[in-house]
C-alpha cells in the first residue's frame, strides 16, 4: 500500500484525478490550517470562515478545481469564488469574501508605522519605569514583584486571596 503522506502535491492531485479519495484527504489534512487561516484573514469572521471552509472542502470532492489551491496559494480566493460560482451556493458569500479581501489590503502604511512607533515608545517608557522603580527599591525585577507598595497591586492580591 502506498504511503500518501510522503507524496508531493502534484502526485496527490494526479492520484485524486484518477479516483483515489485518500489523496484528497491527505491534501486537505496537509493544508487545512493554512487554508482556514487564509480564509479567516479575508472574511475577518470565525463563523463565516468556518462555513466557507466546510462548504468548500467537505463538499468539495465533487469539484476538482479546489485542488489547485495548494499549488496556487496566491490565487486561492479566486479558486474559492470559482467553486462557489460553479456550485450555485450563492453570490452573497463570494461578494462578502471579495469585499473582505479588498478591505483587508487597504491598511494605510503610514498609520501602521505611527501606531507601531507609539507602541514601541510606550513599551520603552514602561520598561524604563519598571527599571527605575526596581533600582529605587534596590530589588531585582526578575526575582521580586516591583509594584508591591501600590494600591492596585494590594487590591489584586486581596482579590486573589478571596477567590482562592
Amino acid at each position: 500500500m502506498q504511503n500518501l503522506r510522503t507524496e508531493t502535491d502534484e502526485v496527490l492531485v494526479d492520484l485524486y484525478e484518477n479516483g483515489n479519495d485518500g489523496a484528497f484527504d491527505v491534501l486537505l489534512e496537509r493544508y487545512q490550517k493554512t487554508i482556514y487561516g487564509f480564509i479567516l484573514t479575508l472574511v475577518c469572521d470565525v463563523a463565516t470562515a468556518e462555513d466557507i471552509f466546510q462548504e468548500t472542502f467537505f463538499n468539495g470532492k465533487q469539484f476538482f478545481s479546489w485542488a489547485v489551491l495548494p499549488t496556487q496559494y496566491v490565487n486561492g480566493i479566486e479558486t474559492i469564488e470559482a467553486i462557489y460560482a460553479a456550485s450555485g451556493l450563492g453570490d452573497e458569500v463570494v461578494a462578502h469574501t471579495t469585499v473582505a479581501a479588498e478591505g483587508a489590503t487597504a491598511a494605510n502604511p503610514t498609520a501602521m508605522l505611527v501606531i507601531s512607533a507609539l507602541a514601541l515608545i510606550t513599551n520603552i517608557v514602561a520598561f524604563g519605569y519598571i527599571m527605575y522603580q526596581a533600582k529605587k527599591r534596590h530589588i531585582n525585577p526578575y526575582k521580586e514583584d516591583v509594584f508591591v507598595d501600590q494600591k492596585y497591586y494590594k487590591d489584586a492580591m486581596e482579590r486573589a486571596v478571596v477567590n482562592s
